[in-house]
């Protein structure tokens, strides 16, 4: 499969079996990370996801966020 055709098949998912996909295309790369940090952030990250999937936390645009850190970051 070409990567075109891979990546237009991934953004037909819906956006939970994108980022569940994620989730997996990142624990696929090594890391000197402990176990237990792992399952840690494992847990958080799906508490996290669950959250959002409700409706109970809001997301934030990464240029927004990145913009006002920058912004207060030079007010300093």
């Amino acid at each position: 499969m070409a990567m075109e055709e891979l990546e237009r098949e991934v953004l037909r998912l819906p956006e939970s079996s994108r980022l569940e996909l994620l989730n997996v295309i990142l624990g696929s790369f090594t890391s000197d990370v402990s176990p237990e940090i792992e399952a840690a952030w494992g847990i958080e990250t799906n508490r996290r996801l669950d959250a959002i999937l409700r409706g109970e936390m809001r997301t934030y645009p990464a240029d927004e966020v990145l913009r006002e850190l920058r912004a207060g970051l030079l007010q300093e």
